[in-house]
């Protein structure tokens, strides 16, 4: 995990997408990217799309899937799934996420970016039932 103070993190930025960016979100934002042949990321997206109304935070999950198919596919045995967007490009992946300073590239991602459009925080690997604490935490500062 690395944690950014605000007045040294990284200003949000999206690359091109199959979908439009986000809105801007009025307090927090969870990014989670991930992809349909990570079995971590497929096993924490209904944790985090749970947590998401008890946080009370943006949350947008970002696939880098090389085709919209993988989702469409995954989608049909996973109904269950929350919505998601893709790269439009997944040779991009790797320039975003060092844009966005991310170190480990390794799948599941999460970007945490607070009100003013910073990058506070960033984790490369999964979420488990235990860590809500500390995104609560986190959250809160």
């Amino acid at each position: 995990d690395v944690y950014t103070p605000p007045e040294s993190a990284k200003p949000m930025s999206w690359p091109a997408m199959t979908d439009p960016a986000p809105k801007t979100a009025s307090g927090w934002r969870w990014v989670n990217i991930w992809a349909t042949w990570c079995k971590p990321c497929v096993d924490e997206m209904p944790r985090i799309a749970k947590w998401k109304t008890k946080l009370g935070v943006d949350v947008t999950f970002v696939s880098v899937d090389e085709s919209a198919d993988d989702i469409t596919t995954h989608k049909q045995a996973h109904p269950e799934m929350p919505a998601t967007t893709r790269l439009a490009d997944s040779k991009t992946q790797d320039t975003w996420l060092h844009q966005l300073g991310v170190s480990d590239p390794r799948l599941p991602i999460h970007v945490f970016v607070d009100a003013q459009q910073r990058v506070r925080c960033i984790r490369s690997g999964s979420v488990n039932d235990g860590d809500l604490a500390i995104v609560e935490k986190l959250l809160a500062r």
